[in-house]
């Protein structure tokens, strides 16, 4: 699997999580509660895709629990 792949925007990850609000995504990285994006340069966030799912299958283990 390639890098460029790898890496999603937020609409993208917003669609991972349930399109929760941006707002409430950013609130989350301020709590340390989900994975700090990296930067592409500029003002252009991105997330490695595999964090987030790591961030889901936690998030859902522990609602299992």
């Amino acid at each position: 699997m390639d890098v460029e792949t790898n890496l999603v925007r937020l609409p993208q990850v917003r669609s991972m999580i349930g399109n929760v609000s941006e707002s409430t995504v950013y609130q989350w990285i301020r709590r340390r509660d989900f994975p700090k994006p990296g930067r592409l340069g500029g003002r252009v966030s991105v997330w490695n895709r595999r964090d987030i799912q790591r961030w889901i299958d936690r998030s859902l283990k522990q609602e299992a629990a």
